[in-house]
């Protein structure tokens, strides 16, 4: 579908992605250095990839005529996982480096 909002759509879940990772830093007890801007990055790339999935899901099936509280029941339910995986995925390759203990590995 053609539409304006949904490219604003996809842009506004970024902040919520970078609230996520300061609140984060803070229950972790971290300060903000150069690596955590850089994963911030790294982190809205990763939330606007998810959003295009469900977008891109939810305009097919809109496009075949579902209403639309069973596109979002469907879109839910079916991108889910990949969705999920991707995160978890992501987190697995990071989480050396999120538990690192040593300042030297910090800074």
């Amino acid at each position: 579908m053609k539409s304006y909002i949904q490219p604003f759509i996809e842009m506004i879940v970024i902040p919520f992605g970078v609230i996520a990772a300061l609140l984060g830093h803070l229950g972790m007890g971290y300060g903000l250095r150069m690596v955590s801007l850089l994963g911030m990055v790294a982190l809205a790339g990763v939330v606007n990839n998810d959003t295009l999935v469900m977008t891109e899901y939810s305009n097919r099936l809109r496009s075949e005529g579902i209403d639309l509280e069973t596109v979002i029941k469907c879109t839910a339910a079916h991108r889910f996982r990949p969705i999920v995986l991707t995160t978890v995925t992501i987190f697995c390759g990071l989480m050396s480096m999120i538990f690192e203990i040593s300042e030297q590995a910090r800074a």
